[in-house]
C-alpha cells in the first residue's frame, strides 16, 4: 500500500438533500461503500481511537511547567521557574517508574526560566538562566536532587542539548562573538568541555576551525589542534534543535535565511542538507533514525530521515502540535492542543492515531519518552502517556513515504 500524506478533512457546509427514491438509494450507498474502501486503501491517517490519558494537576498553580524529560527506565522530570514574575521558588516533580509524581525540592535561584532537559539513565541535565544568566543543573535519580554543574565558559545563551549518558552531554550554544559553538563534557565528574565552533561570523572567506578544552574548575583554554574549515556566515547563526546518538550530533542550524542540518563526529561538522523548515520544535534520534517536528511555508510537519538528516520524508500533522519525543524509531508521541483542549497522538511511521484526555484543561506544551512510558505536562498539569508495546531499541524500518 502506498503511504500518502496525512490530510485532515474539514466537513463540508451542510446542504439537505431529497430523500432518494430506492433505484438512487442503491447506487448512492454503492458509491459511498466504494469511496470508503478507496479511502481507506489510500490514506495513511488511522481511522482508530487511541487510549484516554488522564491528567494530574501540578504541585504548583503559580509557577508554570516548562520542560519534561524521562530516563530509558521511565523515571521523569517536570521542572517549571517562575522567570521576572514575582514568584521566588521554582517547582519541580520526579515520577517513578510505576507512574507516581512526587515534589522535588527545585534548583535555586532569582528569576529561574528553563529551557531544555536531557535525561540518561541515573538522571538528567537541566539548562535555563537565572537573572538572564545560562546556567546549567545536574538532577539525580538516586538522590532526587539537583546540582549546579560550572560551566567554567560563558555562552550567551544556549539553544539546545542533548546526553546520552552522564559521561557525554552536548551544549549548543551561542557565544559572545555570535559564533556557534558545540561543547561536549562528562558529568561523572568536574566538568571538562571540549569545544567546535560550527558557525563564525566573518567578513571573509573560512577561517581555521578553533577547538578549544575547558574545565570546569578553571578559566584556561587550550586550543588544540585542528584541519576542517569552520563554516562562515554574515549574519549569527541560531541553533534550532540538536539529538545526539552514542557517536553523532544532529545538528539543526538557521543562517543567512537558510536552515541547515549537520552532523559532527569527534571534530568534523559535515553538512548532510538544506531544508525549507521555519522552526524546529522537536529532534529525536536514535542510531541513524531522526524525527522532527518542523514548520515550514506549508505548515507543520513531522519529518523523518533514516540517514542522519541527508534526506527527509514529510508528512502534515493534523492538528498543531507543540512537542514530539520517539521512544523507538518506530513509535513517537506527539502533543499540542489550544487553550481550552488537550490533543495527544502517537505517531507510527506515516500513521497518527489520535488519544483523548481526561482533566487536561489545556494545551500540553512538552513530552518526552523512556522506553515504556512517555510524559507530558501543560503549564500546570502532568500526564502519563502510555505507549503501544514495552519500548525496545528497534532495528525495523517504518514505512515512511519517499524523501523528497
Amino acid at each position: 500500500m502506498v503511504s500518502l500524506p496525512l490530510v485532515q478533512f474539514e466537513p463540508e457546509e451542510t446542504v439537505t438533500a431529497a430523500t432518494p427514491q430506492p433505484r438512487r438509494l442503491w447506487r448512492t450507498l454503492g458509491s459511498l461503500l466504494l469511496g470508503s474502501v478507496l479511502l481507506s486503501a489510500c490514506s495513511a491517517l488511522s481511522s482508530t481511537t487511541g487510549p484516554t490519558v488522564t491528567g494530574t494537576p501540578a504541585a504548583s498553580i503559580s509557577v508554570a511547567l516548562q520542560v519534561v524529560g524521562c530516563t530509558p527506565g521511565n523515571i521523569c522530570l517536570a521542572v517549571g521557574g517562575p522567570g521576572a514574575s514575582g514568584v521566588v521558588d521554582a517547582t519541580s516533580q520526579e515520577r517513578n517508574a510505576e507512574g507516581h509524581w512526587t515534589s522535588v525540592t527545585p534548583p535555586v535561584g532569582n528569576e529561574l526560566s528553563f529551557t531544555g532537559l536531557s535525561c540518561f539513565s541515573g538522571g538528567c541535565l537541566l539548562t535555563g538562566e537565572s537573572n538572564t544568566t545560562p546556567e546549567l543543573w545536574q538532577f539525580s535519580t538516586t538522590t532526587s536532587s539537583f546540582t549546579p554543574v560550572t560551566l567554567g565558559f560563558a555562552p550567551e545563551h544556549v539553544d539546545a542539548l542533548s546526553c546520552t549518558s552522564n559521561a557525554d552531554c552536548s551544549l549548543l550554544y551561542a557565544d559572545f562573538s555570535g559564533n556557534l559553538e558545540l561543547a561536549n563534557a562528562s558529568l561523572s565528574g568536574p566538568a571538562t568541555w571540549s569545544h567546535r565552533i560550527l558557525s563564525r561570523v566573518a567578513s571573509g572567506g573560512p577561517v581555521p576551525t578553533s577547538t578549544t578544552s575547558t574545565t570546569s574548575t578553571s578559566s584556561t583554554t587550550t586550543t588544540l589542534a585542528s584541519t576542517s574549515p569552520t563554516p562562515t556566515a554574515t549574519t549569527p547563526a541560531t541553533g534550532l534543535a540538536m539529538a545526539c546518538t552514542t557517536s553523532t550530533c544532529v545538528v539543526v542550524t538557521s543562517s543567512d535565511h537558510h536552515t541547515r542540518i549537520g552532523t559532527v563526529t569527534a571534530d568534523i561538522m559535515t553538512t548532510s542538507s538544506t531544508v525549507n523548515w521555519q522552526s524546529v520544535q522537536s529532534l529525536s534520534c536514535e542510531r541513524r533514525s531522526c524525527t522532527a517536528l518542523v514548520t515550514t511555508p506549508s505548515g507543520q510537519e513531522v519529518a523523518h530521515s533514516n540517514n542522519l538528516g541527508r534526506s527527509w520524508s514529510t508528512v502534515a500533522t493534523p492538528t498543531s502540535l507543540t512537542s514530539l519525543s520517539c521512544a523507538t524509531q518506530t513509535e513517537c508521541v506527539g502533543v499540542g492542543g489550544s487553550t481550552t483542549t488537550a490533543w495527544v497522538g502517537w505517531i507510527d511511521g506515516s500513521t497518527i492515531t489520535a488519544g483523548t484526555t481526561n482533566y487536561v484543561p489545556s494545551a500540553l506544551i512538552g513530552v518526552s519518552c523512556g522506553l515504556r512510558s512517555c510524559a507530558a505536562i501543560g503549564v500546570t498539569t502532568l500526564v502519563t502517556v502510555p505507549l503501544n508495546s514495552s519500548a525496545q531499541p528497534s532495528t525495523t524500518q517504518e514505512s515512511w513515504p519517499t524523501p523528497v
